[in-house]
């Protein structure tokens, strides 16, 4: 097994081949999108230029890669993968090749949406998460928010029995032995039309469980942000907090194989996690390096 808690400047699928079998618990990439686009530093200095070729490439660059980390992944692992709306389609053909399927998630990077170059158009300001397992036992984390004003305005319903205000929605596939029950604890309420609903009061739903539309977690742009370094396309802490709070626990394994600016790696740390990063940039390591020099992090450079 390779040193933990360190990052690597090598290919990835290298790297991974020095990994042990099932040894790691979380994997997140935000993988190259194939945009053809070089992005630059500030200081036009290239950190990555992001183009592999076209579909039959793609799948050719992704596809041993995907193999490796389903050999590496724990039986409980999960793996994400982020990318953009052009690329998603291939690579959820790849990944339900070798992983199972739970979930997608679309990260909205900010709450206006930016994009649309005509009225015709369509903001597609966001990245889709794709959200697989290794088996169907794996760690799922809840995390809830507090309801926000939207949400409050469902209770309408006010009970003058108990003064509390509710909501309410379709009672589904109850039996009616619990719909009676229900009905006896004054948990159900009764349409003009005759319909019956389950009740929710308001005092009894302080939080919300998480959706998987995220919109809470705002993307960095130059200047805005105190977080922002000179990696171009840095992902917020925000963003990486939920996911590896919600995909891992204390002291298990975080690896991100297209590590870029380090956050995964950042966030790994903060949370009591071991982790191990990886990308072929220089530029990338550079500044993950600067990143983790606090945590003792040690830089490892397999081209020399």
């Amino acid at each position: 097994m390779i040193e933990l808690n360190k990052i690597y400047c090598i290919d990835n699928l290298e790297l991974m081949k020095q990994i042990d079998d099932n040894s790691i618990n979380l994997i997140y990439s935000d993988i190259l999108y194939n945009t053809g686009s070089t992005f630059k530093t500030k200081d036009n200095q290239i950190a990555y230029v992001d183009k592999i070729g076209n579909t039959e490439d793609v799948i050719n660059f992704y596809e041993p890669r995907f193999q490796e980390m389903k050999r590496i992944l724990h039986s409980t692992g999960t793996i994400l993968i982020q990318c953009d709306y052009r690329l998603s389609p291939y690579i959820q053909i790849l990944l339900d090749k070798y992983f199972m399927f739970q979930d997608k998630i679309i990260w909205k990077k900010t709450e206006t949406g930016k994009g649309a170059k005509a009225l015709k158009a369509l903001s597609k300001d966001y990245d889709e998460i794709l959200y697989y397992t290794k088996s169907s036992k794996f760690t799922a984390n809840k995390i809830s928010k507090p309801n926000d004003v939207v949400s409050l305005k469902e209770f309408k319903y006010f009970d003058e029995n108990v003064e509390k205000y509710f909501k309410i929605v379709p009672l589904g596939m109850y039996s009616k032995i619990s719909v009676d029950k229900m009905r006896e604890n004054n948990e159900i309420y009764t349409s003009r039309t005759g319909k019956d609903y389950k009740k929710y009061y308001l005092t009894d739903i302080n939080e919300t469980c998480l959706s998987n539309i995220w919109v809470d977690c705002h993307n960095l742009y130059n200047g805005e942000n105190k977080e922002m370094n000179d990696y171009p396309t840095q992902k917020p802490k925000s963003l990486l907090e939920r996911i590896v709070h919600m995909f891992s626990s204390k002291n298990d394994i975080v690896a991100d194989f297209f590590c870029g600016s380090g956050t995964t790696l950042v966030i790994a740390k903060e949370l009591d996690r071991q982790y191990i990063g990886c990308d072929i940039s220089e530029m990338a390591i550079k500044i993950s390096e600067e990143r983790l020099n606090n945590n003792n992090t040690i830089y490892k450079n397999n081209k020399e």
